[in-house]
């Protein structure tokens, strides 16, 4: 854990769900808010699932980019995107846009 403005980045691993078998993103970026009920209260090794919000640092992603001009220029600035932690979700995550996890998810019926 390292303190940076008004809160602290952590290295998280992103997974599917909450089986925890498939890794979407090893060593993402995510950061806390100070005075918030997880700033502080996260532990090595620990498994929660939390809510926030996906964010590109546009300040990693112009420092590694700015000369870059064409596409044979371009690369990939995976250390750019980071995650924002609100705290740990209330519910269950929904799988449909009526926001009820009960359902399949099949809108098409």
């Amino acid at each position: 854990m390292r303190q940076v403005t008004d809160g602290h980045e952590v290295v998280v691993d992103v997974y599917t769900n909450t089986d925890y078998k498939i890794v979407l993103r090893r060593q993402l970026r995510a950061i806390t808010v100070s005075g918030s009920a997880l700033d502080l209260h996260l532990k090595v090794g620990s498994r929660v699932s939390l809510l926030g919000l996906f964010s590109v640092n546009l300040a990693k992603l112009l420092d590694v980019t700015a000369s870059a001009h064409s596409m044979d220029e371009a690369t990939a600035v995976p250390d750019a995107l980071e995650f924002f932690i609100f705290g740990k979700p209330l519910q269950e995550a929904v799988s449909n846009s009526k926001c009820n996890p009960a359902e399949d998810g099949d809108d098409d019926q």
